[in-house]
C-alpha cells in the first residue's frame, strides 16, 4: 500500500497542526493516501470521501486488507461542490491528493473549505504537474476561445473556468 498519507500526517504534526478534530479526505480515489493517513492514527476520526461510490468501496477494501480497523472511519459520497453540507468549523484538516485539478471552481471551493475548517485548521493538497495536465489546460483554453469550437455558451464558459483554474 502507498504510505504517502502517513507522510501527510507527519507533515501536519511537524507544523503543530490541530489534530484534535476529524480530518476529511476529499477524493480518496483508490485509497493511495488513505491507508497511510488512517494508519498514522493522527486524528480521532476520519471522513473518507469521493464523488464515486465505486472508489469508496475500493478504498474500504484496501483499508481492510491492510488490517486497519474501521471503527473511527466514516465513508461518504461527497464532491467538491458538496463541502457546504458539512458543519462550519468542524474539521481539523482537509486532505486532497491529486484531486484539486478536477474542480471547476477552485476559488469557491477554497472559500467553502475555509468555512469548514476550524480556526487554525489545515488544508493540505498535492497536485500533479505533468505535461498531460498542462496540455489539458491548454485544450480547455482553446475550447473556450475558438470561435468555431461547436460548444454551447455554457460549455465555453466551463472550459474558460477550467483553463483559468488550472492557470492559478
Amino acid at each position: 500500500a502507498d504510505e504517502s498519507g502517513r507522510g501527510i500526517a507527519n507533515l501536519l504534526k511537524k507544523f503543530d497542526s490541530d489534530l484534535s478534530g476529524p480530518v476529511l479526505e476529499l477524493g480518496c480515489g483508490t485509497g493511495k493516501a488513505t491507508v497511510g493517513l488512517c494508519k498514522s492514527g493522527a486524528f480521532p476520526w476520519y471522513l473518507i470521501t469521493d464523488s464515486s461510490k465505486t472508489f469508496i468501496d475500493i478504498t474500504r477494501r484496501k483499508l481492510q486488507r491492510n488490517g486497519i480497523a474501521l471503527d473511527n472511519i466514516r465513508f461518504a459520497v461527497l464532491s467538491d461542490t458538496d463541502l457546504d453540507r458539512l458543519p462550519p468549523a468542524s474539521l481539523s484538516a482537509i486532505v486532497l491528493r491529486s484531486v484539486l485539478h478536477h474542480f471547476t471552481d477552485v476559488p469557491r471551493w477554497i472559500e467553502a473549505a475555509a468555512r469548514t475548517l476550524r480556526p487554525g485548521g489545515t488544508l493540505i493538497f498535492e497536485e500533479p504537474c505533468s505535461p498531460g495536465y498542462l496540455l489539458m489546460g491548454l485544450v480547455a483554453k482553446v475550447a473556450a476561445t475558438a470561435p468555431a469550437s461547436g460548444l454551447r455558451r455554457e460549455q465555453r464558459e466551463q472550459a474558460a473556468l477550467l483553463a483559468e483554474t488550472m492557470k492559478s
